[in-house]
């Protein structure tokens, strides 16, 4: 058996052409007795698997052996490489179905892993629809199908009009216009079963996992039965990337999906068989709730809401919290789930909304929903506010937690259309406030505080308790890693500038961040501001680019900054302790791909339990933050009863001073270059007392000042005084 690396593909065997057109003027003059002596006198010569295997299925066909060519074909489609594949229309290929339709079923190849699929298939259909797979289960296979092997993968025969059933190239094309969005697909019947195949193969990868959802509709249980023997859809079926509607209780099983008004209506359609323009406006009447929208609206003009907004204010009533996150990212939802916990805690009703799974969408219709029935005194997001839901009322006010800068406030350059006077924003950096009062927020409805953190998921743990071990460190660091700085910024170039059509425009581009990347990246001492970056990015471009790209530009140095600098920054003080032989654990996903500091990878840590460890078992935690020095890490490290050493800034350039939470050298330690934090690592690595003194001090004032419990009471306070004069 030929390896791998020696196989030789069909277009490298020389004169594989020539003999196969030999092959087919011997058939074709009924010569074909000559087949075997000129394909061994061809192999004799030339010498490659994949053709050998070719040659040796067509003479097995010829000789009536069916399953031997069949067998043969297989083999050659394991090493053949896609672009040589044969076309449907090849010698080659009509072998291989011919001899596997002239086989009975049980001794096709692919009814053995077309079982297995099934098998896999049918039991996850079962969690999602019990009736639909017992109903499946019960279907007889349909005669007019086949299942063979093709090049590729297992596909249908129709064998009434004895044809392969293979993905019609406009479909694809159609397919292909929307396959790299989001937007959910719809299937009108299995078709060829190719289609489906194709989109998930083909599956939409958004930030943090974000899927793109497909819907089939097929009443027929026995046609469904055949497409669960095609392909391993089981992940896809279990994660609920493909729902399936069909079978007796079709209808119902669309009412209870599209009825959640957490599944988005299909936006793409691929219609075959039964039409699906139907369903489609079936499924949109069942997301329309007219009924919730009259009642929220009546309820938030009312004067029962008025009375209760009074009481709120005079501090008689807590307020009904509704929390509103998404699960596409790990600390925004991570951050609500504690204030809904901070908010029960101070005595509040809270109602939390967030996405079940990757595919789902909450839907207005579900917001007015939940307004309707839960009657919120505020909605609470973390990063978004209402020009996120500018639909609800109003009245309604919202609290928003900004921690980021995020669309569409983002977007928007005046947010005055998007605020009321009762809407509150939570900046977590002075920075933020800024950013909100360029774009027209009041600064009365604004309130900066650092995320705060749950004591009960971080606090202080004896050293000598068991489960520890491995996360001692000499210094532990906790944020996700990414490749070397260097290649990140050819991904951003590639990424951001790439897609800009004007060539002119994209040298020019290329050439200012290509000289604010020398600037700011390659000296890591030298502390840089985003809006500094802003500053230079603007000063190279005048007239109308500069007056009509600034938001363009201003997201240019924004994703530079994120994606670049702040990657840059942090690699060069770690590399600098590891350089200096220090024992640096890093945390967080990513870490494996930079070369110079894979090998300090730890993994990531979850944050319930294991975070805690690591802020316990790390002598020393770092925070590098090249924008700011107070970070939600102090919080939690604080809480955890760590040592926490902090990256300083100057303080009319630091986007939230430490200072103004924690004393130096007495709560906390600060450095302001590489040199500085590698002389402070090695003075409390030898002075213990020391150390330990310092965290204690922290974990005191954290307990004090830093809790959520704390955060949420002190938001409510705060927000109180804004209804105040509204009432």
């Amino acid at each position: 058996m030929i390896e791998a690396s020696e196989r030789r593909s069909v277009e490298e065997a020389e004169g594989f052409d020539q003999i196969t057109e030999r092959i087919l003027t011997l058939i074709e003059a009924g010569e074909a007795d000559q087949l075997e002596g000129e394909i061994a006198a061809y192999l004799l010569e030339h010498r490659g698997e994949a053709s050998e295997y070719l040659l040796r299925g067509v003479v097995q066909f010829l000789g009536r052996d069916f399953e031997g060519a069949a067998s043969s074909m297989g083999a050659a489609n394991g090493v053949l490489v896609e672009a040589d594949r044969p076309d449907l229309g090849s010698l080659y290929s009509q072998v291989y179905i011919k001899s596997q339709v002239m086989l009975p079923k049980r001794k096709r190849p692919a009814v053995t892993a077309g079982r297995e699929y099934y098998q896999r298939n049918i039991k996850d259909l079962g969690e999602w629809d019990g009736c639909l797979a017992a109903e499946v289960e019960g279907a007889a296979w349909p005669e007019e199908i086949m299942l063979l092997e093709y090049w590729g993968g297992h596909y249908f025969y129709y064998s009434g009009g004895q044809i392969l059933l293979l993905m019609n190239e406009q479909v694809k094309s159609d397919i292909d216009t929307q396959i790299r969005t989001r937007a959910p697909f719809a299937f009108g019947g299995i078709a060829s079963g190719q289609e489906i195949r194709y989109c998930l193969k083909e599956q939409y990868q958004g930030i943090h996992g974000m899927r793109r959802i497909h819907y089939l509709f097929e009443k027929n249980a026995a046609r469904i039965k055949a497409l669960l023997h095609l392909e391993d859809f089981s992940a896809a079926l279990r994660d609920q990337e493909l729902i399936i509607f069909g079978g007796r209780e079709q209808a119902e099983r669309m009412r209870e999906v599209f009825g959640s008004l957490r599944y988005p209506p299909p936006h793409f359609t691929i219609e075959s068989g039964e039409k699906l323009s139907e369903y489609v406006e079936e499924i949109k009447g069942m997301m329309v709730l007219a009924g919730a929208v009259e009642t929220a609206r009546g309820y938030y003009q009312s004067e029962e809401f008025g009375r209760r907004q009074q009481r709120i204010a005079a501090g008689e009533v807590q307020p009904r919290v509704m929390i509103i996150t998404c699960r596409w990212t790990t600390f925004l939802q991570h951050c609500a789930k504690d204030f809904e916990k901070a908010f029960g805690e101070a005595g509040c009703e809270t109602r939390f909304l967030i996405e079940d799974n990757d595919v789902q969408t909450l839907s207005g219709s579900l917001i007015w929903r939940e307004a309707a029935s839960f009657r919120p005194d505020v909605v609470f997001q973390v990063s978004h506010a209402r020009a996120s839901a500018n639909y609800l009322p109003g009245e309604l006010p919202f609290i928003s937690y900004v921690q980021d800068k995020c669309g569409p406030i983002l977007d928007l350059a005046d947010l005055s259309d998007y605020v009321t006077g009762q809407d509150l924003f939570v900046c977590m950096l002075q920075e933020f406030k800024r950013y909100l009062l360029s774009k027209r927020v009041k600064g009365v409805q604004t309130l900066v505080m650092p995320i705060p953190a749950d004591e009960k998921m971080f606090y202080p743990i004896s050293t000598g308790e068991a489960g520890g071990e491995e996360y001692t460190a000499d210094i532990g660091f906790v944020n996700h890693g990414n490749i070397e700085p260097e290649k990140r910024f050819e991904q951003f170039l590639a990424n951001n500038l790439g897609v800009v059509e004007d060539k002119r425009l994209q040298a020019k581009l290329t050439a200012v961040f290509t000289n604010l990347y020398k600037q700011t990246c390659l000296e890591v001492d030298q502390c840089c501001f985003e809006n500094e970056m802003l500053d230079y990015v603007l000063k190279q471009f005048e007239g109308e680019i500069r007056e009509k790209g600034f938001h363009s530009l201003s997201k240019l140095v924004t994703n530079f900054y994120i994606m670049v600098y702040v990657l840059a920054n942090r690699s060069g003080y770690l590399e600098a302790l590891d350089k200096a032989g220090f024992d640096l654990a890093l945390y967080g996903n990513g870490w494996a791909e930079h070369e110079r500091l894979r090998h300090c990878s730890r993994g990531p840590v979850a944050r319930e339990g294991e975070l805690n460890l690591v802020y316990n078992f790390s002598r020393i935690n770092l925070s590098i933050n090249p924008a700011l020095s107070m970070h939600q890490r102090l919080s939690e490290c604080g809480l955890a009863g760590g040592f926490m050493m902090v990256l300083d800034h100057p303080e009319d350039k630091d986007w939230l001073p430490v200072r103004e939470y924690f004393a130096e050298d007495k709560e906390i330690v600060l450095f302001k270059d590489r040199k500085e934090m590698l002389e402070k690592c090695r003075y409390y690595l030898a002075h213990e007392e020391e150390r330990r003194e310092i965290a204690h001090n922290m974990h005191e004032r954290a307990l004090r000042e830093r809790t959520c419990r704390v955060g949420a009471e002190a938001i409510l306070d705060y927000w109180r005084h804004l209804l105040s004069p509204t009432v």
